[in-house]
């Protein structure tokens, strides 16, 4: 392996991957993160069967067929509507509506965590169900479900790898198309793994350090 092939221009083409990994996540996490709340209020609706079921509809698709299918599906499916769809945009909606089954799922463990008592006295301070979630119920289940979203957040970034097999170039992509030209595939793909660990080792570590923070002050 002759590193000498593998230059500048090699490690700033990682670099984008990297970023474009990174901005996948963010979007994904955002706009997958606000669909995930209101799929979680309405997974834990017992009051209206028709929107729980929905809800629980959506979850079971997206968490039971593979992200990488869910990627190809949404790729061609466009193609073959005739839309002719960035692939970026493609990749972020599936990525965002496979984020919204997750961590709809999530909060729904989180909205339920919390006692009925917490309902019936805000109920009892003339709250309304939107008030009682905004102001009492969401900002408890946040705290227990941080740890979790964390543990999630850190999958989503190596989940993302799988874009690369639609072409978008991501870290993955980058570093594989690096390897192909340099032929470098040692170092590529170890500096790929190497940038994979340093994002998700400090999230892993926060992550853990929440879950034991929490277990103490229970």
């Amino acid at each position: 392996m002759d590193i000498t092939r593998f230059g500048l221009n090699d490690l700033l083409y990682m670099l984008k991957g990297t970023y474009t990994t990174i901005k996948l996540c963010g979007v994904s996490l955002f706009f997958g993160g606000t669909l995930g709340i209101l799929v979680g209020i309405a997974r834990s609706n017992h009051k209206i069967s028709a929107i729980r079921w929905a809800a629980v509809t959506y979850i079971e698709i997206f968490r039971g067929i593979p992200l990488l299918l869910q990627l190809m599906l949404g790729y061609f499916g466009a193609d073959l509507v005739g839309y002719n769809v960035p692939r970026i945009l493609t990749v972020s909606v599936v990525l965002c509506l496979y984020t919204g089954a997750y961590l709809g799922e999530i909060f729904r463990s989180g909205l339920e965590s919390v006692h009925r008592e917490q309902w019936e006295a805000a109920s009892s301070l003339g709250f309304t169900y939107i008030q009682s979630l905004r102001c009492v119920i969401i900002p408890q289940s946040i705290r227990v479900i941080i740890p979790s979203i964390i543990g999630f957040l850190v999958a989503l970034v190596k989940a993302t790898s799988l874009v690369s097999v639609v072409s978008v170039v991501d870290l993955t992509l980058a570093a594989r198309r690096v390897s192909e030209r340099a032929y470098v595939p040692l170092l590529a793909m170890g500096g790929a793994g190497l940038i994979y660990f340093l994002l998700c080792f400090p999230l892993s570590r926060l992550g853990k350090k929440l879950e034991k923070a929490r277990a103490r002050k229970e």
